[in-house]
């Protein structure tokens, strides 16, 4: 193994990364220089692959194959259907999640760390986020500034959750004034963080809610029964009235486009995501196995004028039975499943350290697998890399 001064280099090299990838995500992409700092200094690590792969758990032995399967797996369908050399980036980037994860199992964060750093960057983020929101008309591009804001809005609804989990660990403090401070940083993380989210008007976002909600309901109702059910019920009113754009306004729309649908206008904004839900089903029957390439489903989708416009599926579940047919479908289901499984056994902890760990990430699979619906999260840079970090990250923590 390496020396104790390069290994301090290394660590070094890592708050580097982190600092770059979680605090300045929304500057321009300055985050996929945080992610390949991390991902540079994890290759470091490969020539003891064998020696960390033993100590992991068997979960999570199960779940960094499983990362690997799934990148070989698209990037050889890619190879297949002869797809655009963009495309080999979303199964070469889960390749990468390996180097990152031994990164972080040779040299993690303590748990109050990972809370404090995701309590700055929402509340940095989010200043940035209503900055562009404000200068550069967000609510009506899907891209600002070379941030998704659809990916934007669903990561800062996830940070806002994870910000009241961090509270739990921010009270063990022995510093009042640290914990005071920190306690304040939380909340105001939290507050920022959902209002920021929806700003994005993702359908996900709204979706979402009452799941993450509930999941946080449960990790405190151990310790705070009274209060957890008071001040659930309290954020749950304060959100579904006052957040920007209304959940009651987004919902009413929504049964208005559907209704509409069902009369056969098909050109609200949900009417042509219902039809491409079709389109890709029409796919998969065409082609089961390994779907069809992106050419061909770009000459399909101009036959149809409405739908011709949209650069996905809108859904990340139809975007892979699509694109890698079954098979991408199938490996995308397990990659969830297999990630959830992985954590769940830290949910169930009696230590409060792993417990709270256990629940972000139960939060983080729970979230993404529900943003899924309405988006495709790992089709962007920031919504694939947030998910692999993150991951890798929660992984080593005890």
């Amino acid at each position: 193994m390496y020396k104790k001064g390069s290994i301090k280099k290394m660590n070094n090299l890592k708050n580097l990364g982190l600092f770059i990838f979680f605090l300045l995500f929304p500057f321009l992409q300055l985050f996929n220089i945080g992610a390949s700092i991390l991902g540079l200094t994890g290759l470091l690590f490969l020539p003891y692959f064998k020696d960390i792969f033993k100590n992991l758990k068997n979960k999570d032995k199960t779940l960094l194959k499983l990362f690997f399967v799934y990148g070989i797996c698209l990037l050889l369908i890619n190879t297949f259907h002869q797809n655009p050399i963009k495309e080999f980036e979303y199964g070469a980037k889960f390749l990468l999640i390996i180097p990152v994860f031994l990164l972080f199992q040779k040299l993690p964060i303590k748990p109050i760390h990972f809370f404090i750093l995701i309590m700055c960057s929402t509340i940095i983020n989010a200043i940035v986020g209503y900055y562009n929101y404000i200068h550069y008309d967000w609510a009506s591009r899907a891209t600002v500034k070379g941030l998704n804001t659809i990916h934007y809005g669903s990561i800062m609804q996830f940070f806002a959750f994870t910000n009241i989990i961090g509270l739990h660990l921010v009270k063990q403090l022995n510093n009042k004034i640290h914990k005071i401070l920190y306690i304040l940083l939380g909340i105001v993380g939290f507050c920022m963080g959902i209002y920021s989210s929806m700003l994005s008007c993702s359908r996900g976002v709204f979706i979402a809610i009452p799941v993450q909600l509930l999941l946080v309901s449960i990790f405190y109702f151990k310790y705070h029964k009274l209060a957890t059910i008071i001040t659930s019920i309290l954020i749950a009113i304060t959100m579904y009235y006052t957040v920007p754009t209304g959940c009651m306004s987004r919902i009413d729309s929504t049964t208005t486009a559907i209704n509409s649908y069902k009369k056969g206008d098909a050109k609200t904004n949900t009417g042509v995501r219902l039809d491409m839900y079709k389109f890709a089903l029409s796919l998969a029957k065409e082609k089961p196995i390994l779907g069809v390439s992106s050419k061909e489903i770009k000459i399909k989708q101009d036959k149809i004028p409405h739908i011709s416009y949209l650069l996905h599926f809108h859904n990340h579940y139809f975007h892979n039975l699509a694109h890698y047919g079954i098979v991408g479908l199938v490996l995308l289901l397990l990659v969830y499943i297999f990630s959830f499984l992985s954590f769940w056994d830290r949910f169930k902890s009696s230590n409060e350290n792993i417990k709270s760990l256990g629940t972000v990430g139960i939060l983080l699979l729970c979230s993404y697998s529900i943003y899924s619906l309405t988006d495709v999260m790992f089709n962007k840079n920031i919504g694939l890399l947030i998910f692999a970090i993150l991951i890798s990250m929660l992984c080593s923590l005890e």
